[in-house]
């Protein structure tokens, strides 16, 4: 500017003379620092005031003063961030269409919103109730496994062929089961476990709550020449509404029925076990037929 005043564009000098002039007022010093700006947190002016724009000034004044005059902005920029940085923020209206509408929608979706939650929440229960009873199935599981000494290996893949009878049409259900069997090819014994609980379809007592009922079946099983007998059969049903004391106890219950069979489970898994390998049991149809 001064080495070429005379054909010099003086419009780039007023940016640098306003921002530094911006600069002291907002600081309250009495003389701009010299040279391009920087905004060091020593010298920014966030250190001298708390102006919620105060970054966006430093920023334009720091652009206002660089040494390359075409580097630095326009007047009409440098007017529009001062407008911005000086306006009051928009006012948002409060439209009473608007809620009158919202409320018109809600009323619209409530009821399958309703539904939906009702669904969520009955997964959830059911979710919860097949933690439960997966928690009971284990409990019964080990004590078997503890009555019989772990002297039978168990197999819990394998299918029963009685499960069909536990079979139902229900609202929901869930069956567990496990097979001991004894060592051995084939293997002569085996004891079989089955657990079935089952929502039937429209199953809710008087007062309108569902009804749960939980078949268990523990049966022991004499194998000869490919068929297959029960010899032993534990079986019971329960019924309790969901959720109530009822069904806490009858899980319990359940299980201190499998508990008390101890004796005649062992009886009559060890009396199989000692049959002779030539023995032919009187089930068997060859001997029936005789």
């Amino acid at each position: 500017m001064l080495e070429n005043a005379d054909t010099a564009d003086g419009s780039a000098a007023d940016f640098w003379s306003l921002a530094k002039t911006l600069w002291t007022l907002l600081s309250g010093q009495n003389y701009p620092l010299p040279g391009e700006y920087h905004p060091d947190p020593a010298y920014s002016l966030r250190s001298w005031t708390v102006y919620p724009w105060v970054d966006a000034l430093d920023l334009l004044i720091r652009r206002c003063t660089r040494l390359a005059p075409d580097k630095r902005p326009s007047m009409a920029h440098f007017a529009e961030e001062l407008r911005n940085c000086m306006a009051e923020p928009p006012e948002i209206a409060s439209d009473a269409d608007a809620e009158v509408l919202r409320k018109r929608l809600a009323s619209l979706t409530d009821p399958t919103r309703q539904t939906l939650r009702a669904a969520q929440e009955e997964r959830q229960r059911l979710e919860e109730l097949a933690t439960d009873l997966a928690a009971f199935d284990l409990e019964v599981q080990t004590l078997i496994d503890g009555m019989l000494g772990g002297n039978l290996q168990q197999w819990e893949n394998a299918h029963p062929s009685h499960v069909n009878s536990f079979q139902e049409r229900s609202a929901w259900s869930l069956m567990r089961h496990m097979l001991y069997q004894s060592p051995g090819d084939p293997s002569r014994v085996w004891v079989w476990w089955l657990m079935n609980a089952r929502i039937p379809n429209g199953g809710a007592d008087r007062t309108g709550r569902e009804e749960m009922t939980l078949d268990i079946d523990l049966r022991v099983i004499h194998r000869h020449d490919g068929l297959e007998h029960a010899s032993y059969v534990l079986h019971e049903s329960f019924s309790a509404p969901l959720g109530s004391a009822t069904f806490a106890r009858i899980l319990e219950s359940a299980k201190a029925l499998v508990a008390g069979s101890e004796k005649d489970l062992l009886t009559e898994v060890t009396r199989i076990a000692a049959l002779p390998d030539d023995h032919v049991p009187e089930w068997f149809p060859s001997t029936a037929s005789e």
